[in-house]
């Protein structure tokens, strides 16, 4: 059926139990990889915004799936689902290409924590949304955002977040890996106890090799071993309560 077919029959003889439209929705959706006419666009997330209003919030949350990896979603009902429950919110933040620095910043605002997660692992952040993230970020938050590598982040919220490290092996490995502390930071996070800090690729003295980022040659290699290797370790003691603030 095509998508045009299908939101007339949803809007002229709806199905008994709305979930059900809703999933058809979302089917019809990644069918069509979520190109569609202008006035099939404005029809889809008219009658998505009708059905999202009476389905549970796990059938919320796999509709809004295929929706945030889309660069054809509405963009209305990406904004419904991004004001969502935390959990729908997520699903979308994590992933769709379609916020501007703008928008993100006034959802951060108005869902506060339990968005800054999805919102750390997304694809280039700008200095101002990581300000924003890591205001008051528990420590899931901090590793992530560590681990961006495409996050820009403050020289201040480096050294936040090398603090973190301190009493954190995943926070410590992740920074090991990153390509933008200064110096100085860099040295800082070496002292911060054995790990894979140690061996961050730009502090000076560190082989030629390690330096240009050559994972076949020289301490490389036995760098990216050395952090999975911590990594592990830390997932297999217990974990204590750490924030960023």
């Amino acid at each position: 059926m095509s998508m045009g077919k299908l939101l007339h029959r949803i809007a002229t003889a709806p199905s008994a139990d709305p979930r059900d439209d809703l999933r058809q929705l979302r089917d019809g959706f990644v069918r069509c990889t979520g190109r569609m006419a202008a006035s099939d666009a404005e029809r889809f997330a008219g009658l998505a915004e009708g059905l999202l209003a009476r389905t549970p919030l796990i059938d919320r949350i796999a509709f809004a799936r295929p929706l945030s990896a889309s660069h054809f979603a509405p963009r209305p009902i990406l904004a419904r689902l991004a004001y969502d429950n935390h959990m729908v919110s997520a699903a979308i933040l994590e992933r769709s290409p379609l916020f501007d620095e703008e928008q993100i910043a006034d959802i951060l605002r108005v869902k506060g924590p339990s968005v800054k997660l999805a919102v750390a692992k997304r694809a280039s952040l700008s200095v101002a949304v990581t300000d924003l993230v890591m205001e008051g970020a528990n420590l899931a938050v901090c590793r992530a955002l560590a681990a961006n590598q495409t996050a820009r982040i403050s020289r201040k919220n480096l050294a936040r977040l090398i603090d973190v490290a301190k009493d954190d092996d995943m926070t410590r490995a992740a920074l090991g890996l990153r390509r933008d502390l200064p110096s100085a930071l860099a040295t800082a996070l070496a002292a911060v106890g054995r790990g894979a800090a140690e061996f961050h690729p730009m502090l000076p003295g560190a082989p030629a090799a390690t330096r240009h980022g050559d994972p076949g040659h020289g301490r490389a290699g036995f760098v990216i071993t050395r952090q999975l290797i911590t990594v592990q370790q830390s997932r297999n003691r217990p974990q204590r309560m750490l924030s960023c603030s």
